[in-house]
């Protein structure tokens, strides 16, 4: 139950942390949008404003433009539903446990029942009855009948 809860919190924290690196990439490129001068450029579909275009954008700004981009595009919600298909396999798999576990418990009950009323049955016909078997081994019908 506890690593289901930390793999919930795990889940939230990483759809934070994304979040706050596509804030920061996105605040980082329209900066440099607003720093660089803006020269446009002619090409073959029009006008082209200097920050779209490559030719003579310094790197850095090339770099975090397509970073933004990325940033942009990508999509943490495949990895959030990994980590949240992860955590309900955890809850499913800790219901099962504790459904086995009941099991158990019943069924140690039951035997040790079943122990408690037969010995008096084994006992009242003289056979000698210990751990769950006739002193046999194997309780046969003659001795039953007695």
């Amino acid at each position: 139950m506890k690593l289901e809860m930390e793999c919930l919190k795990w889940e939230k924290c990483f759809g934070d942390w994304i979040n706050a690196r596509k804030s920061f990439v996105k605040f980082l490129d329209r900066w440099l949008i607003k720093c660089i001068t803006r020269e446009n450029e002619e090409t073959r579909n029009g006008i082209a404003h200097f920050w779209r275009s490559r030719v003579g954008t310094p790197k850095t700004f090339i770099v975090c433009t397509d970073w933004y981009q990325v940033m942009e595009k990508m999509s943490e919600s495949q990895v959030s539903a990994a980590i949240h298909d992860y955590a309900s396999s955890l809850h499913q798999l800790w219901e099962k446990q504790s459904e086995e576990q009941q099991q158990r418990v019943k069924a140690d009950y039951l035997s040790k029942d079943y122990e408690r009323r037969v010995r008096p049955f084994y006992g009242e016909r003289g056979i000698n009855y210990s751990n769950g078997t006739a002193a046999s081994g194997v309780a046969g019908l003659d001795e039953l009948e007695k």
